[in-house]
């Protein structure tokens, strides 16, 4: 659309306009709906199986980083950065919501995920309800919680805008039944001397 208005110059290699002959596909930013049925959900693990990525063997958090695309194959719509997508959201909700004395939360959003011309916003109220707030018009945020953690703070999330992972911290309980739920790809990432977050 800036191409169209006149904002931006079209990006030309020779007599190429690659603006209109090509499309550069990476991952985007925010929440994302489930797909319809035509697409099928592919792991990270499947990704690096076929790509020969060691998910041990990095240096950064969960990003763009861990596999060598630039662009992403049209086949393959990779995740989002700084949200849970709807599915994760989904599975993960139940877990939290069974490892707390009752149904509340506080929900934090940064300014990055809401605009940066709004305040940064905090509230508090039931876990499982926590996509209504994505999809409430009076403040139009399009991403999960940067933060959630429970009133008795026995657990916490944390969904950096940068990354392509929202780490949980909880009980060994809460972490073993995450772990233990198929429809959630996890990891254990120890950081030590080689990382450099």
């Amino acid at each position: 659309q800036m191409i169209k208005d006149g904002r931006k110059s079209p990006q030309i290699i020779g007599d190429v306009n690659l603006d209109e002959k090509t499309t550069l596909t990476g991952g985007g930013l925010g929440f994302v709906e489930a797909p319809d049925e035509r697409w099928k959900r592919i792991s990270w693990l499947d990704i690096a199986d076929r790509l020969e990525v060691d998910f041990f063997d990095q240096k950064h958090p969960p990003c763009s980083r861990w596999f060598p695309y630039k662009s992403w194959p049209t086949s393959i719509i990779p995740p989002t950065e700084g949200s849970l997508d709807e599915t994760t959201l989904n599975y993960l909700i139940p877990h939290l919501v069974r490892h707390s004395i009752k149904d509340e939360c506080f929900a934090y959003f940064a300014m990055l995920p809401i605009g940066l011309d709004h305040d940064e916003l905090i509230f508090q109220g039931p876990i499982s309800e926590i996509k209504n707030l994505i999809e409430d018009p009076q403040y139009l945020i399009r991403s999960t919680p940067s933060n959630c953690w429970n009133p008795e703070r026995t657990w916490f999330t944390y969904t950096d805008w940068d990354l392509w992972a929202t780490k949980v911290s909880g009980s060994k309980e809460l972490i073993t039944d995450i772990e233990k739920d198929a429809n959630l790809e996890t990891i254990h990432w120890p950081l030590n001397e080689n990382t450099n977050s």
